[in-house]
């Protein structure tokens, strides 16, 4: 197994959840308001998506689909 470091948005990060079907790692920033989605296999962070105050995190990983409590 393989670790490393991957540069995220500053801020404390609220929620986290891993969807094993795209590689990717979901966190929720409750005080500032967005939602991150990481690579995990590039390490990079693929998209930055505003929500109102997003709490815990929840994938159904059979339609690949995110569900984010607000």
């Amino acid at each position: 197994m393989t670790f490393r470091t991957i540069q995220i948005e500053k801020g404390v990060p609220g929620y986290a959840t891993i969807n094993p079907n795209t590689n990717s790692a979901y966190i929720s920033y409750t005080s500032s308001d967005f939602i991150i989605v990481v690579n995990l296999e590039k390490g990079t962070i693929e998209a930055k998506i505003s929500a109102n105050s997003p709490g815990n995190i929840v994938i159904n990983n059979v339609t690949n689909k995110v569900y984010v409590s607000s």
